[in-house]
């Protein structure tokens, strides 16, 4: 049933459109008309499925205190590299934007400097920690490799995204 009440379109039931326009065809009518319409003939077939994410460790597996830290640093890596992109991206959204002002430019400059700048430093950290901490008597640990966190990011990526 596709309801129309205060500007707000609620649905239940089964669609089939096969053309993005005849729906916004549709529910514009429902809007202005205020009407009740049962649609049991349509499909929304155009709309994606999305599936859910697998949780990012496997709750029935016990794990060291090593593989809980390489995850951790790994999730940081992560993050850090993904926020690093997007400030670049919107630094040069905002470079394109800025009309050739510099108190536009300045901005928009120093975002993507800094976020670059982050990248720097997270791939200085990745393959510095292990030499350090071999430097100050630590040992060699497994999951302060840039391989064993690199693969740990791809396995990250693959469950999350």
């Amino acid at each position: 049933m596709l309801q129309c009440q205060d500007s707000q379109i609620r649905f239940s039931g089964r669609l089939q459109i096969h053309d993005s326009e005849p729906m916004l065809t549709l529910i514009q009518h429902f809007q202005m008309t205020s009407q009740t319409f049962n649609p049991s003939f349509m499909d929304i077939s155009f709309i994606p499925t999305v599936a859910a994410a697998s949780p990012v460790l496997d709750s029935s597996a016990s794990y060291s205190a090593s593989d809980i830290i390489r995850v951790a640093i790994s999730l940081i890596v992560l993050v850090g590299g993904l926020c690093a992109i997007i400030f670049i991206i919107w630094g040069g959204l905002m470079l394109i934007l800025s009309g050739g002002k510099d108190e536009k430019v300045k901005p928009a400059i120093n975002s993507i400097r800094y976020a670059v700048i982050g990248i720097i430093v997270i791939v200085i950290a990745i393959f510095v920690a292990p030499k350090v901490s071999e430097m100050l008597g630590l040992g060699e640990h497994d999951y302060l490799s840039p391989k064993s966190i690199f693969d740990t990011i791809k396995m990250l990526m693959n469950r999350i995204f």
